[in-house]
């Protein structure tokens, strides 16, 4: 009966005293807390069921599969409920669970028939066609956290699972769409032969979503284009796709009012070597971190990472796959906005000098 702000405080407040305290406790203590939770996991109210999921997945991380087998069965059912709020905690719990320890959802457990995970996969790839954003966003983003690790789940439904991200790259949630981007760049940099089959259709609607009304899904998208010639994929696949490629990372470098623009920053004293913004070769995305892992706070606003930055690093390493060749398509652009004097041009100036830096050593030559 207490308010949502209450019980959500002593959701967070039993979380972080669960790390130091829970396996000192007497085993109906434990217990008590484990049965009292389930019932929350379908809450009616969002923050508590999100609070819940990450109490669950604290303790989870505790006691292991082995340890709580009710938890199991508890998510299964409400996943099977056809009720959205106990469908969403459920998922909500699974996902962070996936998003910390995917591996443990992917073992025998004495007293289960099958693997959690072989059970979950089926049901979260029948949410991609749910009516709800909600349930399509955590039951891919829950998949995605099994990419690196492939369990024979994932494996055996792959073609399933490729077919539903090609539905949902059109899809009308920007978050759902970002997660698809992401599946594509996670599966060309760690398992390049599944995508090889379909790379044609893949390469074509990531260069869509690079132009997406949304910055974070185009962002993602961006990222394809390091991670496919990281891969040693053979460059031919991407060849036919140049001449509309660079146009669009030469116009996702024009500086918009999100990005820290060279003429801003030159104000600051924390601003770093220009160099640095001309000739990205930090390709420090959240895929790949920053080279010498360490962040200094100052230098956050002009070091983030963003569309400006990751499709001058794009453009970076294409022309060092491609050399002179992307010339012909690239110089007319970068002539044509140099050229331009009006003082509202000056951010069409200044993403040509950046596309020069960017490619300044795989074109050297040209």
């Amino acid at each position: 009966g207490k308010s949502f702000e209450v019980r959500q405080a002593a959701g967070l407040l039993l979380k972080n005293n669960l790390r130091a305290a829970f396996v000192s406790m007497p085993p109906s203590s434990q217990q008590y807390i484990k049965s009292e939770l389930l019932p929350c996991i379908g809450a009616n109210n969002r923050a508590i069921r999100s609070t819940v999921g990450t109490v669950i997945s604290v303790l989870f991380q505790i006691v292991g599969v082995t340890g709580w087998i009710e938890l199991f069965q508890a998510l299964h059912q409400c996943l099977d409920s056809n009720d959205l709020d106990h469908m969403e905690g459920a998922m909500d719990a699974i996902y962070k669970i996936c998003e910390d320890v995917p591996e443990e959802l992917d073992v025998d457990v004495p007293g289960l028939s099958e693997r959690p995970i072989n059970v979950f996969m089926p049901r979260m790839l029948q949410f991609f066609q749910s009516p709800h954003a909600s349930l399509r966003k955590l039951s891919l983003g829950c998949i995605n956290q099994y990419i690196v690790v492939m369990p024979s789940a994932l494996y055996m439904a792959m073609d399933q699972y490729l077919q539903g991200l090609f539905v949902l790259v059109k899809d009308p949630s920007a978050d759902v769409r970002k997660l698809v981007c992401s599946a594509w760049v996670q599966l060309i940099e760690v398992r390049p032969s599944i995508l090889e089959p379909h790379l044609k259709n893949v390469t074509e609607l990531i260069l869509q979503a690079n132009k997406d009304s949304d910055d974070e899904v185009a962002l993602e998208a961006c990222e394809f284009w390091s991670a496919y010639c990281d891969v040693s994929m053979p460059p031919e696949g991407l060849r036919e796709f140049l001449p509309r490629l660079i146009p669009t990372l030469v116009s996702n470098m024009v500086y918009t009012d999100d990005d820290e623009s060279l003429a801003d920053a030159e104000e600051d004293e924390s601003f770093p070597d220009r160099d640095q913004d001309l000739k990205p070769r930090f390709h420090a995305s959240r895929l790949h971190g920053s080279e010498n892992g360490e962040e200094d706070d100052d230098d956050d606003a002009v070091n983030a990472w963003n569309l400006r930055k990751c499709s001058a690093a794009g453009l970076d390493v294409l022309s060092n796959v491609f050399g002179d060749d992307i010339l012909p398509t690239l110089m007319p652009l970068i002539q044509q906005n140099l050229a331009r004097t009006d003082d509202e041009s000056w951010k069409e100036r200044e993403a040509a000098v950046l596309s020069i830096g960017a490619i300044a050593e795989g074109c050297i030559t040209g």
